[in-house]
Order: C-alpha cells, then structure tokens, then sequence
C-alpha cells in the first residue's frame, strides 16, 4: 500500500486511537508504529511518541513508563 500524504497527522492520530486497547496490556510505541506501518503510514516510534503525548491531553490514555 503506498504511503499516504504527509498532511494526514489527524487520520494518523485517529487511527492511533482506534489501535490502542481499552484495557492492559497496551501496546508500545514501537508497536503502534510497524501497525500504522502496515495500514500504510510512514511513521517513527519518535512520531508515535509526540502523537500520543498530544492525544494524552485530550483523551484518557493512560502512559505505561515501564
């Protein structure tokens, strides 16, 4: 599947929402980012990183350090 556009941060974002698990185990970063991957966004762990922490403030998403 090609890459989609760079201007896709919202649709990126929300498919991130709709990838995380509402209860433990979540899932890492790097997790997330081969899942976006493979749905055809071209992302970094770093980009999942900075789009989580930016949805944290809006959304319940709980940050596990460990």
């Amino acid at each position: 599947m090609p890459a989609k556009p760079a201007h896709t941060t919202i649709a990126r974002q929300w498919e991130i929402l709709k990838l995380l698990p509402p209860r433990s185990p979540g899932k890492t970063a790097r997790q997330l980012a081969e899942m976006l991957a493979a749905d055809g966004f071209e992302v970094s762990k770093r980009t999942v990183e900075r789009d989580l922490n930016e949805l944290s403030g809006i959304f319940p998403i709980v940050c596990n350090d460990k």
